[in-house]
């Protein structure tokens, strides 16, 4: 009789999803094991979590997907034969979207339009350095009735704002962790607006455990603005689907965990929401 085992050396990664409190909505995918683990080495290389920023939008019946990923700072940054993948998968062996793409000054960007429901989201990155790869549970939006999209991080070029899902996408961050003392531009989209209607818009950054964060401040092009605690504003919608950028000056903000918090609303229509964590480091 012999006893088997596998050592955590050889056994490194662990595939198989965790669920967290027993809730089977979140699934939580790690990629490292221990000797309890059921664990697993590939023979093509090591495996790497990546940061990666994933944001849904709507089109008529449709889900839209955009995602960017960033190789910054990863032992794959410097690989010269890395590609890119987008992987969406709907079921065990049902991969509705498999994209590639080459990489860009080390960051690349997919957009997918899909039906709405739910999918295993996977940026992943081949090289023969070894792979990497950040993997989540992507919601489907409401697509009836008035809504309101994620929120997109992206980097500010001059004084020139998104007006287009495409070109907010072309700017995107490939993180949701910025630096001490950043600007990031915002942008998203709130659907359903009747032309012409007044709508109040609301900006809060919020401190994890912490409340409201003292003072952010708007930036646009010849217009200035600074209230404690949130921004607000009103302007009228161009129509169903009304798209906002703006850029905000976060100057101050100490390293931590934070929640952006962006809050829409007409006459006749409670707050639509819509949040994003980020970090500071």
């Amino acid at each position: 009789m012999y006893n088997v085992w596998t050592s955590a050396k050889a056994a490194r990664y662990h595939f198989v999803p965790d669920f967290p409190d027993g809730d089977l909505s979140q699934p939580v995918w790690r990629l490292d094991a221990t000797l309890e683990d059921e664990g697993y080495t590939p023979p093509y290389g090591p495996f790497f979590e990546l940061p990666a920023q994933i944001a849904r939008f709507r089109r008529a019946d449709s889900l839209l997907v955009v995602v960017a990923g960033d190789l910054v700072g990863s032992p794959l940054a410097d690989a010269p034969d890395a590609t890119a993948h987008l992987v969406l998968s709907n079921a065990p062996d049902s991969f509705p979207v498999q994209l590639a793409s080459a990489i860009h000054d080390q960051r690349a960007v997919f957009l997918a339009q899909i039906p709405p429901i739910r999918y295993v989201t996977s940026f992943e990155v081949l090289s023969g350095a070894g792979m990497g790869r950040h993997r989540v549970m992507t919601d489907p939006l409401d697509v009836e009735g008035p809504g309101i999209s994620d929120v997109l991080f992206y980097r500010p070029a001059g004084n020139h704002e998104p007006d287009s899902l495409l070109i907010a996408a072309g700017m995107m961050l490939g993180t949701t962790t910025l630096a001490p003392d950043d600007s990031p531009g915002v942008y998203w989209e709130t659907y359903g607006v009747p032309p012409e209607a007044p709508v109040s818009i609301e900006i809060e950054v919020r401190r994890e455990g912490r409340g409201l964060f003292s003072e952010i401040t708007r930036v646009l092009p010849g217009v200035g603005g600074q209230e404690r605690g949130r921004l607000s504003w009103t302007e009228p919608s161009p129509g169903a689907v009304f798209r906002n950028a703006v850029v905000l000056d976060l100057e101050g903000l100490d390293e931590g965990s934070y929640t952006l918090v962006v809050r829409t609303s007409w006459p006749a229509q409670e707050a639509l929401v819509t949040e994003r964590a980020f970090e500071v480091r």
